[in-house]
């Protein structure tokens, strides 16, 4: 089991989401937090948000894309802290629904980006550090279940999880192969969890901002209501909870849509294997929850199906 008393963690987009709520779990088992985020007036909340629950918690203004911000960042913590025993490289966007043909190059510059170069710099910077402490150290990298098989309307986004699975299973397979441990890794797989990702394109850095008839601020379901239910949503603690204690259990995968996940694997190796269809999660994920709560005998509520329209 993680011991992580005294540890000091660093989260990428820990001012919400996923990443505060790993800030307030780590925090409360005595880790030395650190979060980054773009925006400073998220940032500081956050921090004083988890300082209202006796978290001491510093905030770091990142951009991730920027390479000279990653190498500030390790720089900045290793001079206040001495170490760095966690990277959570969790930082991430999404583009709204969109088909294909209608998105720009600037939005797949964008998405492109933070969620693949901004963790591989991560990857990069912080191995590194890490290699040259007596004590290692281990990255989180968060990806998702799009990035197993296809999802119409938020191609780039399932683009660039997929690039990330494959970027951390390298990273295992050559630290194995080579004798490379020191740096361990793990990759999640989450499904949806509560989280305002959806509306990060209407916060892009200046040089991304091409919105578009994009620009209008997605409703958020929310955890074990009918509408979350429908999701497979849980609410980001407990998809923390399931990452640490994946963690704990040795596991590479972290999987807290374990159910989901081997679904939409198992489809994926359908196809391939028989030359279908690609598998596409627009439609399994819907069509999985609501055979799961139909078995249970909860029909109706479908209304989160216009979630996926498209922009005209």
């Amino acid at each position: 089991m993680e011991d992580y008393a005294s540890k000091t963690i660093v989260i990428t987009g820990g001012t919400s989401g996923l990443g505060l709520a790993l800030a307030r779990i780590l925090g409360k088992r005595g880790a030395h937090i650190v979060i980054t985020g773009r925006r400073t007036e998220k940032g500081d909340a956050a921090v004083a948000t988890l300082s209202e629950e006796n978290i001491e918690a510093k905030f770091i203004q990142q951009d991730v894309t920027s390479e000279e911000d990653w190498n500030k960042l390790a720089f900045t913590v290793k001079q206040e802290y001495g170490k760095v025993d966690y990277l959570f490289n969790n930082a991430g966007v999404m583009l709204q629904p969109n088909a294909l043909m209608k998105t720009t190059l600037e939005d797949w510059h964008w998405i492109v980006d933070t969620n693949f170069w901004g963790s591989l710099y991560g990857l990069r910077i912080f191995g590194g550090l890490m290699f040259t402490q007596p004590e290692g150290g281990r990255i989180v990298t968060t990806a998702s279940t799009a990035g197993v098989s296809a999802f119409s309307g938020w191609a780039p986004y399932s683009v660039t999880k997929t690039a990330l699975v494959r970027l951390v299973e390298n990273y295992q397979t050559e630290a194995a192969k080579f004798g490379l441990e020191k740096v361990k890794y793990n990759i999640s797989l989450p499904g949806v969890f509560e989280s305002d990702i959806a509306n990060s394109t209407l916060h892009r850095g200046e040089r991304y901002n091409n919105i578009g008839s994009n620009g209008e601020e997605m409703p958020q379901s929310v955890a074990h209501t009918e509408a979350g239910d429908r999701l497979g949503m849980l609410t980001a603690e407990e998809t923390a909870l399931i990452i640490l204690d994946q963690i704990d259990e040795g596991r590479f995968y972290l999987l807290p849509h374990a159910d989901l996940t081997e679904r939409v694997v198992s489809l994926e190796a359908e196809a391939l294997n028989n030359n279908g269809q690609p598998c596409d999660q627009a439609i399994v994920d819907f069509a999985f929850y609501a055979e799961k709560l139909a078995a249970q005998g909860i029909t109706g509520g479908g209304d989160n199906v216009s979630r996926l329209t498209m922009s005209n």
